[in-house]
């Protein structure tokens, strides 16, 4: 390795040291996402390229569903949008979900017969998705993250909802296993294998869990009477919405420490994902009733900004030093 390679690696180790792990303020600069042409765009997915997918139309939109008219995937690579079907014969509806760092495509498609599917697409190759478990129906996919791992949802037999895991063509149910749990629903999974989702309790409430190896833990924001997580990044941050006695909202977990989210402007807010740099997708409404969508980027602190610069300092002086040692010699 040479010297001034040791001096860039010590330079920013230094910087990302005094950074520490939690280097992004709560604030934003927020983009609008919208597929040109549609009257409804949904925002539900990104990686930590940019790459923002989802679904538009020009129906009626509540929350993530589009409820009226014919509906189609997107891929919105840094502002160039390109339009997602499954090019299977009598496919009537397509809906993106997720996407990785490799580019695959998670989602859903409705056939001829109005049957709900799963799909996934690595690099315009599509196929259907399917989990080996006996009377399985209704398969929905849901997360995606870099090593191929899938999560999602299926009906058993029974018509109950569970949760699955699929680490590359190993599967496993999903079962929330507290007292009086019903109807798992398994909605991201990072890097590190932690699966966030939501269940109903006892009294039919939706509260989230998070899944760690296995290990269940209850997730739901104080004071809440309803939380659903739909997305976790590598640092676990959890984003989703919560609802309390003064309505519904969108929230950040970040270790435990809960934190409201809103898009300024905005009379409603639903963050669907959230990537590794700690951009956040989701849609919201304006105050007469108009759904959009938003990419929201957070503004490093003031204070991380002159960390940064210390670490380049400490860069370049070593750069100069080392400029001054040839020269002597």
């Amino acid at each position: 390795m040479s010297s001034l390679f040791k001096y860039v690696l010590g330079g920013l180790g230094l910087a990302m040291g005094l950074l520490g792990p939690c280097a992004y303020a709560t604030s934003y600069t927020y983009t609008t996402v919208s597929m040109p042409g549609a009257s409804q765009t949904s925002a539900v997915g990104i990686n930590d390229n940019g790459a923002i997918v989802g679904m538009y139309g020009n129906g009626i939109l509540v929350f993530s569903s589009i409820l009226l008219g014919s509906v189609n995937g997107f891929l919105d690579n840094n502002g160039i949008y390109t339009t997602l079907t499954v090019p299977f014969a009598g496919v009537s509806d397509t809906t993106a979900h997720g996407i990785n760092n490799n580019g695959t495509i998670i989602g859903s498609y409705t056939d001829s017969s109005g049957i709900g599917h799963a799909f996934l697409d690595n690099n315009g190759s599509y196929t259907t998705f399917t989990v080996p478990f006996a009377g399985a129906s209704s398969i929905d996919v849901s997360g995606i993250n870099n090593n191929g791992a899938i999560v999602g949802s299926y009906n058993d037999s029974s018509g109950m909802s569970q949760g699955f895991l699929d680490n590359n063509g190993t599967f496993t149910t999903l079962t929330v296993p507290f007292a009086g749990a019903s109807n798992t629903f398994a909605d991201a999974i990072n890097n590190s294998g932690t699966i966030v989702g939501t269940y109903n309790d006892s009294s039919g409430m939706i509260n989230s869990f998070l899944d760690n190896g296995g290990t269940f833990t209850s997730l739901n924001v104080p004071g809440s009477s309803s939380t659903s997580a739909y997305g976790i990044n590598n640092n676990g941050t959890i984003v989703g919405i919560y609802v309390d006695s003064s309505g519904t909202h969108s929230f950040l977990d970040n270790g435990g420490v809960f934190t409201a989210f809103a898009v300024p402007g905005a009379s409603f807010s639903q963050v669907l994902g959230i990537n590794n740099n700690g951009d956040i997708v989701g849609i919201s409404f304006n105050s007469s009733g108009q759904q959009y969508s938003f990419l929201a980027t957070p503004v490093p602190e003031p204070a991380t900004s002159w960390l940064m610069g210390a670490g380049l300092l400490v860069l370049v002086g070593g750069v100069r030093r080392k400029g001054k040692g040839r020269d002597k010699g």
